[in-house]
């Protein structure tokens, strides 16, 4: 049995842990939990402390399939739709977006865009959110762009409506600009 000299230097557990004899000689060991000849019984196993392996995620299987057409419309309101919505977009990342009634949180309409498109849309007159993923691959509205999917929502309140003989609407710019003012933030699946 090797003497140590007090107090021991433990380093890691995966590192080395340089010690020394009674005879003034380095040694280098593998790594161990030292005793102490003070300790009656070695310390406790620290094998259990590390984290538990992780459980693999499952697998996206969802069949890929084709894109919608640019502008597709899906209304679930009745009311006539009247007010311009334009949405810009560049190329590279497609867009689901929803209008959202910002008092009743109810989805009034959806609009596939695709990525490099202009799309113009008629909206009903309202007050609503607008909350939009964004991905490549279209797995459909229930998986929208798979788990690559990013959501986000603008932070601005739009609101549609006629004054006088006018109707009010909106152009978004989906992409960064200079000077641009359509702020937005990231939001869980669930928020969407």
């Amino acid at each position: 049995m090797k003497k140590y000299l007090s107090p021991i230097l433990l380093v890691s557990v995966t590192s080395l842990v340089a010690c020394q004899n009674v005879s003034d000689r380095p040694v280098v060991e593998k790594p161990t939990l030292a005793v102490s000849p003070a300790l009656s019984t070695p310390p406790p196993d620290l094998t259990a402390l590390t984290s538990p392996t992780p459980t693999p995620s499952p697998t996206f299987s969802q069949p890929e399939i084709p894109l919608p057409k640019s502008g597709k419309v899906t209304r679930v309101t009745k009311k006539r739709a009247i007010a311009p919505l334009a949405i810009d977009t560049t190329a590279g990342t497609n867009y689901f977006l929803k209008l959202v009634d910002s008092a009743s949180q109810a989805t009034v309409m959806t609009v596939f865009v695709r990525g490099g498109t202009t799309t113009r849309v008629k909206v009903p007159l309202g007050t609503y959110q607008i909350r939009y993923a964004t991905g490549d691959k279209w797995y459909g509205t229930k998986y929208l762009f798979g788990p690559d999917t990013t959501y986000n929502k603008a932070e601005e309140i739009f609101k549609f409506r006629k004054e006088g003989n006018r109707v009010l609407g909106y152009t978004l710019k989906l992409y960064k600009v200079v000077d641009g003012n359509l702020q937005t933030t990231p939001i869980d699946p669930g928020q969407f």
